[in-house]
């Protein structure tokens, strides 16, 4: 399971909600990947006024802040739809 951060340099949204999920991955075991968006004109295309961007699984969860009940509930819905996998030693 892998939760995306795209975020940006000095942003103090992206700050916190890196926090929120650095405290979520360790007790909902999903790998978090940050994108910077500061020197991709892609991204910054796609995403430069909606940063911080949260996608669960490559899916867009959410945008500016995030909730942490409804970011658990995303994973776990986004867990069931993959069905059972084993995790990696």
């Amino acid at each position: 399971m892998q939760v995306t951060l795209i975020s940006r340099n000095m942003c103090p949204l992206c700050d916190e909600a890196r926090e929120t999920l650095l405290l979520l991955s360790n007790q909902l075991g999903f790998e978090i990947v940050e994108q910077k968006i500061d020197h991709d004109q892609v991204l910054e295309d796609r995403y430069g006024l909606e940063v911080p961007v949260v996608l669960v699984d490559g899916a867009r969860h959410a945008f500016g802040s995030v909730n942490p009940q409804r970011l658990q509930t995303a994973v776990e819905s986004a867990r069931r739809q993959r069905g059972p996998t084993q995790r990696p030693e």
